[in-house]
C-alpha cells in the first residue's frame, strides 16, 4: 500500500491502494485526479479531546526542554550569556508552531505504520529542503499556497529519523522558488510613527506599543500619554534576505541533547528547519534592531508580536534583561475560556503583566489585569446608529489550515465537520430566508475551496470575501449567525446585535470557569447545539429580533458574558492611561529606592 502524506497527487503510486494521512491529501482542486483511485483515509490521532490535551501537554514539556538546550547552544555560538526568558521570548513563538506541527506529522506516521502493513512512501531529496528565514517564512512555507512541499519535507525528515528505510519507495526532487509577499504599510501607521516623537517631545518614549490596537486608537494613546514621556509604536516586521547556511553550525544544532525518541527526531530536523535569523543572521539582525531603537522603554506592550514580529521580539528580549516590563495583551477569543490553549500559557510566561478582556483565571504565571478593549465600544457605538430597516441574515464562517498547526480546543482535525454543519444550517432555511443570507468567509486563502463547495451544494448565494469588513456587514444585518467560537462572536455580543451561535459541544471544549457563562447563552437561546435548532430559532425571531434580543433573559446572559470575556467602555483610553501611569509611578519609586 502507498502512504500519501501530502496532496501532491503527481507523486502517488496510483497502481496500488492508497492510504491518505488526512484531509489535506484529498485536495478539492485535485479531485479529478484522485476520485477514481482506491483511496482510504487514515483515522486521525486527534479525534478525541483527551488526546489533544495530552499532546498539548507533551509538546509543552518538549518545548521547555528544547528551549533550554537551544539557549545554551545559541549563547555559546554567539558568544552571549542571555537568560532563559530571553531565548523563550525570541524562539517560543516559532517553537510553539514548530514543535506542535512536527509532533503531529511524527505521530500520524507512527499511527499509520502501526495500523497498516507494507506501507511505502515518497520522501523529498534533502538537497531540496528549504530552510525558513524567520517565523513568518515558516508559516508561509508550512501553511501557504505551496504548503504541500514543506510538509513533505517534514514528513520525510520524520520518516528518516524513525529509521524506516524499507518504507521509502523513492526519493524525489522538487524546485521551490522562494517568494515573499510584499509588506503593506498603511498611511495612518506612518502618521502615528511620525507624530509620536512630536507629541512626546522626546526620542526616548517610556512605552513601546506593538499590535493590539488599530492605528487611530494607538494615536489616541500617543496623544494622551504625551505628558508622561510618551507612547511610540514598536518596530514593524522586516523581510529577511536569504543568506548562505553555515553547515557546520547546523550540524551542531542537529545534535543538541534530546530526551526521547520524538525529541531526537525533532532535534535532527532543526539542522534544516531552524530559522536563519537566529543562527546565521543573529548578530547582524541584533545590531540593526538596537540601532533603530537604542533607548530602553520602561514598558513594552503587545498582543501577538510574540510570534511573527522578529524585531519586536528581539527588542523585548533585550530590554527585559535591562529592566523593561513586558505586558501581554489578549488578542482574540479562546484566552480565558478554552480548555486547551497553549498560546495563553506561552505568552503569559514571558510577560510581567497580562491584560485580559475581563477574566482572571490565567493559565500562567503573570499578574492579570482586566482593561477595556477599544474593539468593543466602537461596535456598541455603531449598533446605536444602525438603520431601523436593516435586513438580512449574516452567516459568519471560520477557516482552518489543512495541515494541523497547533494542539488546542477547537476544530483540529474536524474542519470537514464544521463545513458539514454549515451546509445543514443553510439547508434548514427556506428559500425566502436563504435569499436574505450573506455568507462572510474568513479570508481569501482558501485551500478548502469553500466558495465552490457552497455554490455546488446550495446554488446561487451571496458570498462575501475580505473586501467588505465584518463590522460593515454586521451593521447592515438584522441578525448575525456565527458557526464557531472566535473574536467575531465577542464583537457581535459586545455590540449588542442580535446574534445566534451554533457549534458542536464535543468540538469546542471550555474550561470549568467558563461553563456557567456558556450555559446562560444556551438558556437564552443564543447558543444552539445543532445547526437545525439555530436555523429554526432564526426563523422564529427574524421578523422582529428585538422582541427576543431585548428580553431580560437574553440581556442578562449577554451582559454577564461580555463583562467577563469582551470588556469595553467608551473611556477605554482613560483606563489604559491610568494603568500606564500607575506602572510608571511604581517603576520610578523602585528606581528612587534602589
Amino acid at each position: 500500500m502507498f502512504l500519501a502524506t501530502t496532496g501532491l497527487v503527481e507523486l502517488w503510486d496510483t497502481r496500488d491502494e492508497i492510504i491518505v494521512l488526512g484531509s489535506w491529501g484529498l485536495r478539492e482542486d485535485q479531485r479529478e485526479n484522485w476520485k477514481t483511485l482506491k483511496v482510504t483515509r487514515a483515522s486521525s490521532p486527534w479525534s478525541d479531546n483527551r488526546a489533544i490535551a495530552k499532546a498539548a501537554g507533551y509538546c509543552c514539556e518538549a518545548t521547555e526542554g528544547l528551549e533550554e538546550s537551544l539557549g545554551l547552544f545559541l549563547n555559546q555560538t554567539h558568544g552571549t550569556s542571555h537568560g532563559k526568558r530571553y531565548w523563550k521570548t525570541l524562539l517560543g513563538g516559532w517553537l510553539l508552531y514548530y514543535v506542535h506541527a512536527f509532533y503531529d506529522r511524527y505521530t500520524a506516521l507512527k499511527r499509520a505504520f502501526d495500523n497498516y502493513e507494507n506501507l511505502k512512501a515518497v520522501v523529498l531529496d534533502p538537497a531540496c529542503y528549504e530552510t525558513p528565514l524567520d517565523t513568518v517564512d515558516f508559516l508561509r512555507l508550512a501553511y501557504g499556497p505551496a504548503q504541500d512541499q514543506f510538509n513533505l519535507q517534514m514528513y520525510s525528515q520524520a520518516l528518516r529519523a524513525m529509521g524506516l528505510k524499507e518504507a521509502i519507495w523513492k526519493q524525489v526532487a522538487l524546485s521551490h522558488p522562494h517568494k515573499r509577499p510584499k509588506q503593506e504599510v498603511r498611511a495612518i501607521k506612518r502618521l502615528v510613527q511620525c507624530l509620536s516623537p512630536w507629541f512626546t517631545r522626546t526620542t526616548r518614549p517610556e512605552i513601546m506599543m506593538g499590535t493590539g490596537f488599530k492605528h487611530a486608537q494607538l494615536l489616541r494613546l500617543v496623544t494622551l500619554m504625551a505628558p508622561q514621556g510618551g507612547v511610540q509604536p514598536g518596530p514593524r516586521p522586516v523581510f529577511q534576505e536569504p543568506r548562505a547556511l553555515d553547515q557546520s553550525l547546523r550540524e551542531q544544532i542537529g545534535n543538541i541533547p534530546s530526551r526521547d525518541e520524538f525529541t531526537s527526531a525533532l532535534v535532527k530536523s532543526l539542522r534544516f528547519n531552524f530559522p536563519v535569523i537566529w543562527l546565521e543572521g543573529y548578530a547582524d539582525f541584533r545590531d540593526s534592531c538596537l540601532k533603530i531603537w537604542p533607548h530602553r522603554p520602561k514598558i513594552i506592550v503587545s498582543g501577538n508580536d510574540w510570534y511573527g514580529n522578529e524585531p519586536f521580539k528581539l527588542l523585548a528580549a533585550e530590554f527585559q534583561e535591562r529592566g523593561s516590563r513586558l505586558w501581554g495583551l489578549q488578542s482574540g477569543a479562546g484566552y480565558g475560556m478554552s480548555a486547551v490553549i497553549p498560546q495563553e500559557e506561552f505568552e503569559s510566561s514571558i510577560v510581567d503583566r497580562w491584560i485580559s478582556y475581563g477574566w482572571s483565571d490565567l493559565q500562567g504565571t503573570a499578574a492579570v489585569e482586566s482593561l477595556p478593549h477599544p474593539r468593543f465600544p466602537s461596535l456598541r457605538k455603531k449598533n446605536g446608529q444602525r438603520l431601523k430597516n436593516a435586513r438580512g441574515i449574516l452567516l459568519v464562517t471560520t477557516n482552518h489550515p489543512q495541515y494541523h498547526h497547533r494542539f488546542e480546543s477547537g476544530v483540529l482535525g474536524k474542519f470537514g465537520e464544521i463545513i458539514d454543519w454549515r451546509d445543514r444550517f443553510i439547508q434548514a432555511l427556506p428559500d425566502t430566508h436563504r435569499r436574505r443570507l450573506a455568507i462572510k468567509l474568513k479570508d481569501d486563502h482558501d485551500p478548502w475551496e469553500q466558495k465552490k463547495r457552497l455554490r455546488e451544494a446550495h446554488g446561487p448565494l451571496r458570498i462575501e470575501g475580505t473586501k467588505k469588513s465584518f463590522h460593515r456587514l454586521l451593521a447592515e444585518s438584522r441578525i448575525a449567525v456565527i458557526e464557531y467560537y472566535g473574536t467575531t462572536m465577542l464583537e457581535a455580543l459586545a455590540a449588542d446585535i442580535p446574534t445566534v451561535l451554533f457549534w458542536d459541544p464535543q468540538t469546542w471544549q471550555f474550561r470549568e470557569s467558563a461553563q456557567p457563562y456558556i450555559e446562560k447563552l444556551r438558556e437564552a437561546g443564543i447558543l444552539h447545539e445543532t445547526p437545525e435548532a439555530a436555523a429554526h430559532h432564526v426563523l422564529q425571531v427574524y421578523e422582529v429580533p428585538s422582541h427576543w434580543w431585548d428580553s431580560k433573559l437574553v440581556q442578562t446572559a449577554r451582559k454577564a458574558f461580555v463583562e467577563r470575556y469582551a470588556l469595553g467602555n467608551k473611556n477605554w483610553a482613560g483606563d489604559w492611561v491610568k494603568a500606564f501611569r500607575k506602572e510608571l509611578s511604581c517603576i520610578h519609586r523602585e528606581q528612587a529606592a534602589a
